[in-house]
């Protein structure tokens, strides 16, 4: 008895889950600001008293020392967030569902897995895609193992990878090198809903697919 994925729960063709296109990192940036410049200089004859002129002496130092202080401060951000800049970002970019004790891919499914494929294409860069597989906690066979199962794998672990393997030769198989699907089993990890209700079960069976940009820091 075979049959495949349920359906693809939700995916991003043209931008990443935050809305940003597909390969923006959109890192928040902040900008140095320069002291604005005074509007004028006081004159000993424009008719004001040596007190208000030191009065008003006095007031523009206090805010030029308060632009100063600003745009250190700024600065100090500004470097602070050039690291994270850097960092490898990690983005949920599709969710395929399976059925209870499922490892392949349907045809329907396969023909959506394919056009996120083309996608990925279309926008060359230096990001690869981490397939992750994940199962409920129903442990082979049943929790009460009264059934006998589809496939003959020993563990969750082995099936969330028997997914994710799936999942990830669609995508190999659409174009994408090798070098970058990287198929990995979690087992019965990472859950998303409750494992006590059929609906939170499905949930939690599934394969997502991230995409990761790559650390150019990386030796």
């Amino acid at each position: 008895m075979s049959s495949g994925c349920a359906k693809i729960d939700a995916f991003l063709f043209d931008a990443n889950p935050d809305g940003t296109p597909l390969h923006s990192s959109a890192p928040q940036t902040v900008q140095n600001q320069q002291a604005a410049p005074v509007s004028h200089t006081p004159s000993i004859d424009d008719g004001k008293t040596n007190d208000e002129l030191r009065a008003q002496n006095d007031a523009m130092k206090q805010e030029l020392k308060a632009a100063e202080d600003e745009l250190a401060r700024l600065q100090k951000i500004s470097h602070k967030a050039l690291p994270a800049m850097l960092e490898p970002h990690d983005r949920l970019w599709a969710r395929i569902s399976f059925k209870s004790g499922q490892t392949s891919v349907e045809p329907k499914t396969r023909k959506v897995l394919t056009a996120i494929a083309g996608k990925f294409l279309a926008h060359p860069g230096k990001m690869h895609l981490e397939i992750r597989g994940y199962s409920d906690d129903e442990p082979i066979g049943g929790y009460k193992h009264s059934h006998k199962p589809r496939h003959n794998l020993k563990s969750l672990q082995a099936l969330t990878q028997a997914r994710a393997d799936a999942v990830a030769a669609v995508m190999i198989d659409a174009g994408i090198p090798q070098t970058l699907v990287h198929a990995t089993g979690m087992g019965a990890t990472g859950f998303i809903s409750d494992n006590n209700t059929a609906e939170g079960r499905s949930k939690n069976r599934r394969v997502d697919i991230h995409l990761v940009t790559d650390d150019d820091t990386a030796g």
